[in-house]
């Protein structure tokens, strides 16, 4: 049986992992609640010896004592790997509103109770799958941090709103009824070159795509435009920037895709509430 394998006195930890053809996980258990969610490739997972097919935007439910496995089907895969403590659930997931729900979620698959969980799967897409990846992302930079004001806090609000997704979507059982209407190397395309020009047309020629039909679709998909998303992206890395680096502002806002100060301070301060050397002298 695995053991816990987060940090002493930590209640939530998540470690993003890549994973190539022929490195597969053979069978345990946990003591511990398991969330995995995959960003890129295709996985084959095993829970108590149902077969799950992932690929980006599954999120995988793992309860304590069940037997997991995968394998890997594609060549190049990543995930993000959630572990929770039950009494973390317990404490923060559970109340008297959802206790009912959380109980049907909890039971194992394939037992004889009436109403017992069928799917340990939930499928995000849009504006859901790009918050869960926000959230995971964050996450991780919070673990990262030595020693953060409210880590824990944070990082427990985090993963609170990560598993009351889960359990809507596992309730609602929406699944693979609604449209993959673009294919991940859309965003895989922007997530290498964020920093440099990209326009509809540039990224609709790279992806096969119409461009009329990429700028009206990428909304819909992924809950904003893309203007939107570049934006939040270089605004997310302009902000690391100045926490982790000791890079000029000046800098900073050329590494990141800007091309006008004027117009960088003015989407910083919209986004985060403050300009980024207050927001720099207040981190620091």
């Amino acid at each position: 049986m695995r053991k816990f394998d987060i940090y002493d006195g930590k209640s939530v930890a998540v470690e993003r992992q890549e994973r190539y053809r022929g490195k597969d996980e053979r069978e345990h258990t946990h003591e511990f609640v398991e969330l995995v969610y995959t960003t890129k490739g295709n996985f084959t997972h095993y829970i108590n010896g149902k077969s799950y097919a992932v690929s980006r935007g599954d999120l995988l439910f793992i309860n304590y004592g069940e037997v997991h496995s995968f394998t890997v089907e594609s060549e190049e895969a990543e995930f993000y790997n959630f572990s929770v403590k039950p009494e973390f659930v317990s404490e923060n997931i559970i109340d008297s509103e959802s206790i009912n729900d959380i109980f049907l979620i909890f039971l194992p698959e394939g037992t004889e109770e009436l109403n017992s969980r069928h799917t340990s799967c939930a499928h995000f897409i849009g504006e859901e799958r790009v918050e869960i990846e926000r959230l995971a992302e964050k996450m991780c930079r919070e673990l990262e941090s030595e020693a953060r004001t409210c880590r824990s806090f944070i990082l427990n609000a985090y993963m609170r709103l990560i598993f009351a997704k889960l359990i809507r979507a596992l309730l609602e059982d929406v699944g693979d009824e609604r449209p993959n209407l673009l294919t991940d190397e859309v965003l895989r395309y922007i997530d290498a070159n964020f920093t440099s020009p990209v326009t509809a047309t540039s990224l609709a020629e790279h992806c096969f795509y119409n461009p009329a039909y990429l700028g009206r679709v990428f909304k819909t998909v992924y809950g904003k435009g893309l203007k939107e998303y570049l934006r939040e992206k270089r605004l997310s890395l302009a902000m690391e920037l100045l926490d982790s680096t000791s890079l000029s502002i000046d800098e900073i806002c050329s590494r990141v895709g800007y091309t006008s100060k004027a117009l960088f301070y003015k989407n910083f301060k919209e986004l985060y509430g403050k300009a980024p050397g207050e927001f720099r002298k207040d981190n620091s």
